[in-house]
């Protein structure tokens, strides 16, 4: 799935090929990666806007729009495309923004599991979301030796593969008192939309067992899951500037 880099990647090349160019129309090739809205609904929020900005949390990224924000969440296999010749377009570009230069920039996702959706106000949407990653710099507050932290790591690894040899912890329990986001509300990205409610547990079979909102528990095997931030934390002004990466 795309990680951190792979969407700081995506954030980039649309800086550098979709901005401030006016979105003349928008076509959905297949609605159901359109969240929050209808198809026309999101060709509505779009047209004649260009995007304006970028800002990024976690794997969502964000393309600020005059009174708006549009969300391009990239799931497992998704990435964006810029092209002026339609002889171009890529397969699998569900969704697809033609700007009044003739190019267009698409969003492409063949197993359909990312989404796109129009978002009227950011801050509230992000307290909704897990707070972003962070640096090692950032979060201890002085410079941190890679070579000794990777040195550390391997001997606690080494360390906890005798013990399993040696049958002193069992291996799947030992996985699973380590999830420490058993508990968290999450969203769960699925070929038919995205579910919504709190992440109980997990099988022996490694599979996500979700609390749904109805009192429901639903067993998900694959799936693009992501943490949704707690009701106590405060969401981060996303104007403000980011720490760098170290």
């Amino acid at each position: 799935m795309p990680e951190l880099p792979d969407v700081e990647v995506f954030r980039r090349y649309l800086d550098a090929t979709g901005l401030h160019q006016p979105i003349d129309r928008v076509a959905v090739d297949e609605a159901r990666v359109v969240a929050h809205a209808t198809p026309e609904e999101l060709a509505a929020f779009l047209r004649g806007n260009p995007f304006e900005r970028t800002y990024r949390r976690g794997k969502h990224l964000f393309a600020a729009l005059d009174g708006g924000w549009l969300e391009l969440h990239f799931g497992m296999t998704g990435y964006l495309a810029y092209y002026a010749d339609p002889a171009d377009a890529p397969e699998y570009g569900h969704v697809r923004f033609r700007f009044t230069n003739g190019h267009e920039l698409a969003f492409v996702d063949r197993r359909k599991l990312g989404h796109v959706a129009p978002v009227s106000d950011l801050e509230a949407y992000l307290a909704d979301l897990a707070p972003g990653a962070t640096s090692l710099l950032a979060l201890a507050g002085y410079p941190v030796s890679r070579v000794r932290l990777l040195d550390r790591l391997l001997a606690a690894a080494e360390r906890r593969y005798d013990a399993l040899r040696a049958g002193e912890e069992d291996p799947f329990e030992a996985w699973r008192d380590a999830l420490a986001w058993l508990g968290d509300p999450v969203d769960v990205q699925t070929p038919t939309g995205v579910v919504r409610g709190v992440a109980e547990d997990v099988d022996v079979y490694g599979r996500l067992q979700v609390r749904l909102p109805d009192g429901r528990r639903h067993t998900f095997s694959a799936g693009d899951v992501s943490l949704r931030r707690t009701r106590d934390e405060e969401p981060p002004d996303p104007d403000a500037p980011q720490p760098s990466r170290a």
